[in-house]
């Protein structure tokens, strides 16, 4: 036999060998993911738990609802639960508000209904007397789960994409705005979020002088710039909000009605911006910044080691009742505790943890808080930010502790279950999923417009967002490297490629996948994002070791 002849055999074999080797990979991932899908999450009903789900239209983890109990004699409960491929799955349960944890895996993705019945002692069937029908009748969309294998790979490495997409931020009009005047740039209507906008930016400039070092001196000098704006337009020394800088700049946007506002949740990230360019640069005034910003939150911290989420800044008004998500601010206070080891921050930081602990982590309530939403009832609007945030916070904060390493898997899990999309959320016919509290003509029958695997943003924004996307790239990598589970990596590896897909030929990554009509523009996206998107696969590719 010919050497050409036993090398192209050879490599026929070894194709094939790896063609092996990659299902074997997929199946063993398919079967971790199996398991996985099989835990409920945070049932309400069990310990005191309450039920968080009362709003919510999409599960890929089993769900337990809050059906009521049966008349006299009842001794146990059957489940009926017909799924959207026509096929009927029946078990019975102990209580009305067991998970489906029985036949979930037997449910076809889709829209699926599942109806209660309670059973005496002879087995007859009766039907449960209480009303409205959501006592005893629900339905919801039964989620398509991560597939491994079947989602197509990012056309260019994580590396390039991050290149181009900081080349793009570096060089668009309203970044190099900043860089040449000093200010931001009027005609970019996101700049009337300065607290926001501009510590994002920083952040971004930071990361984008360590991978251009040609362009480093430009990139440290942007960064000084905008820190340098922000403390000049900060409140002033002996202000109820001392330090802090503005959340709106001006009246437009969401300006237009909540202007002379503070939302306590971005400040905070204006600290952090300061600790990370005081760690680049070295110059102390950033560092004193940051710590008039903290010694603001320590003065206002109230007994229950949480904040109000609206002060006016005018008076120090407490504009209304809910409590900050306080992950963000604690995040800050850990970092500057440990640059400058003054431990009241770090005490002040344990206060909210207290509160998180008391709250969040009991009724499993994470509201979404974002500038231009609304604020909800109890459940009506929840986010995966906070909670991943405070994920990442705990993996960081308590290394290797396996109590928290639970919390935070628990937490994965949630934000996988309400806010990722692994496939269209759809029927042939254009319906899906949408959220009582959302309006329904900002989504309806959009679904063709987005682009997948997605993540969502919020309840009342239940749509795709690259920033999204990244927070749970970044919260399965912690997770990845607490516990080396390869479906974590997997995931987050496919949800960084479908970053990769979209993003235009220019390198910009566009901030929301449902709008076609915005994705070439990056004028029409969010600053904020599109640096946090740059920073998860950042993140993805010193695991490609690229």
């Amino acid at each position: 036999m010919k050497n050409g002849m036993i090398w192209k055999i050879l490599a026929v074999s070894a194709v094939v060998s790896g063609l092996s080797q990659m299902a074997g990979r997929a199946a063993d991932l398919d079967a971790l993911a199996r398991e996985d899908y099989a835990h409920a999450i945070r049932p309400g009903g069990v310990d005191g738990s309450p039920f968080w789900n009362k709003y919510s239209r999409m599960f890929m983890y089993p769900p337990a609802f809050d059906f009521s109990k049966g008349g006299p004699g009842t001794v146990k409960y059957r489940f009926t639960v017909l799924d959207a491929d026509g096929k009927t799955h029946v078990f019975d349960a102990p209580s009305s508000q067991s998970p489906l944890t029985p036949v979930w895996n037997d449910i076809a993705t889709g829209q699926a209904w599942v109806y209660v019945s309670a059973v005496d002692k002879d087995g007859k069937v009766h039907g449960i007397p209480d009303w409205p029908r959501d006592r005893f009748l629900r339905s919801f969309w039964r989620s398509a789960p991560f597939r491994p294998g079947s989602y197509p790979p990012a056309p260019r490495s994580y590396a390039e994409a991050v290149a181009k997409c900081g080349d793009e931020i570096f060089e668009r009009p309203a970044t190099q705005y900043f860089l040449k005047t000093g200010k931001p740039d009027p005609n970019y209507t996101h700049n009337c979020y300065p607290a926001k906008m501009h510590s994002a930016l920083i952040l971004g400039m930071l990361d984008y002088a360590t991978r251009r070092p040609d362009r480093a001196e430009d990139a440290l000098k942007l960064a000084r710039n905008v820190a340098d704006f922000l403390i000049s337009i900060s409140q002033p020394k002996g202000a109820p909000l001392e330090f802090w800088p503005p959340t709106y700049a001006d009246r437009r946007a969401a300006g237009s009605f909540r202007y002379g506002q503070n939302m306590l949740i971005y400040p905070c990230n204006v600290g952090t911006a300061y600790l990370a360019l005081y760690d680049r640069v070295k110059d102390a005034k950033y560092l004193e910044a940051a710590k008039s910003i903290a010694d603001t939150y320590v003065k206002l911290q109230e007994a229950d080691g949480t904040w109000p989420i609206f002060i006016r800044e005018s008076d120090g008004k407490v504009l209304n009742e809910n409590r900050v998500q306080p992950t963000g601010v604690i995040t800050f206070l850990e970092r500057l505790y440990r640059a400058c080891g003054d431990e009241k921050y770090r005490a002040c930081g344990d206060r909210a943890f207290a509160w998180i602990e008391a709250n969040p982590l009991k009724d499993w309530f994470w509201e979404g808080q974002f500038e231009d939403a609304p604020l909800c009832a109890k459940y009506e609007n929840p986010s995966k930010h906070p909670a991943c945030e405070l994920a990442l916070y705990l993996l960081s904060r308590y290394p290797g502790d396996k109590k928290w390493i639970a919390v935070a898997r628990d937490i994965l899990r949630y934000a996988e279950d309400q806010f990722v999309c692994w496939e269209k959320p759809c029927a042939a016919n254009g319906h899906g999923i949408n959220t009582s509290i959302a309006d329904p003509f900002t989504q309806l029958n959009r679904y063709n417009d987005w682009f997948f695997p997605c993540v969502l943003e919020q309840y009342v924004y239940y749509v795709p967002v690259d920033a999204s996307n990244a927070k749970l790239i970044k919260t399965y990598l912690a997770l990845y490297r607490a516990e080396k589970n390869p479906l974590d990596l997997a995931k987050a590896r496919a949800l960084g490629d479908a970053l990769v897909r979209i993003q235009r030929p220019n390198g910009y990554i566009p901030t929301e996948y449902a709008k076609v009509e915005k994705r070439e523009d990056s004028m029409q996206g969010w600053l904020n994002c599109t640096c946090f998107a740059l920073s998860a696969l950042a993140e993805l590719a010193e695991f490609s070791g690229e």
